[in-house]
């Protein structure tokens, strides 16, 4: 497989092109770790770029820009530390690492992508302790898809025990969710969210995932998005959220699509990490 690694003007971004020829990946230089765009190559960006959404905090001005990042949880103040600098960005056996510090509150960012298969990318994101105390913290990955189409959360339909005496799933939602929202609908096999322009009003709700993705069809495209990392069953391990590891947000400027890891106590020069693989299908 050809890997192209090359500058790239993006509108008014400065990227780097990550491409196996068959989909583009960009990353801009200017802040991040983040991913502006993935798609097909010269095809419609699946994730949606937002200029006009930002939180001024004690840090100073955090911006959404769109696409996909990475988020520490549960969420706080911390969560929207501006990540405005620009970034390192370096080759590594076929694959990019994108990372980034962030001194004032002790972290260092990391992704690495990596190419699976000709419409497979692997994304290894990982959160280093830069200070000198233990922190606590569980890492958050949020893909920001494009408008007007539907997310897919696949449900848990096995017994957890011989008699279905015991619960299978749980259902997690946030104080602004109606639960009788039109956009939500709930099904025995799957939960659909549609992203739709004309409702401001948010929606989010969250799930202890066992299936391992979750996906959202948007025009002709289909995008999947796989949990890699073990999924490590609760109580045995906790996830913020209700014990959460997956989330789906969305409102009138986009849906986000959110894997949470386990909570980690790391240590000074330590890491948490979470994987995941993107798979785009025509359909």
């Amino acid at each position: 497989m050809k890997i192209e690694i090359i500058d790239y003007k993006y509108k008014n971004y400065e990227c780097i092109k990550f491409s196996n020829g068959v989909v583009d990946l960009l990353i801009p230089k200017k802040f991040g770790p983040r991913i502006l765009y993935f798609g097909f190559k010269n095809q419609k960006n699946i994730f949606e770029e937002v200029e006009d959404v930002e939180f001024k905090n004690k840090y100073g001005v955090w911006k959404i820009y769109g696409g996909h990042r990475l988020w520490i949880a549960p969420e706080s103040i911390e969560t929207y530390y501006p990540d405005n600098d620009e970034v390192e960005i370096k080759s590594e056996a076929e694959g990019l690492v994108v990372s980034n510090c962030y001194k004032e509150i002790g972290i260092k960012k990391e992704i690495t992508l990596k190419f699976k298969d000709k419409n497979k990318v692997e994304l290894i994101h990982r959160i280093y302790n830069i200070s000198k105390n233990t922190k606590e913290f569980s890492l958050w990955t949020l893909s920001v898809m494009c408008k007007n189409g539907v997310a897919v959360l696949p449900q848990n339909i096995k017994k957890s025990d011989k008699f279905g005496f015991l619960p299978t799933k749980n259902l997690v939602f946030w104080s602004y969710t109606d639960f009788k929202d039109k956009r939500l609908k709930i099904t025995k096999d799957y939960i659909y969210i549609k992203q739709d322009p004309k409702i401001k009003r948010p929606l989010k709700i969250g799930q202890y995932l066992v299936s391992g993705w979750i996906g959202y069809k948007i025009d002709k495209y289909f995008f999947i998005k796989k949990l890699k990392s073990e999924i490590e069953p609760y109580p045995y391990v906790y996830y913020p959220d209700f014990t959460s590891n997956v989330e789906i947000y969305t409102s009138d400027k986009f849906l986000e699509l959110e894997f949470v890891s386990k909570l980690y106590k790391i240590k000074k020069g330590e890491f948490g990490e979470l994987k995941e693989e993107w798979e785009l299908n025509r359909c």
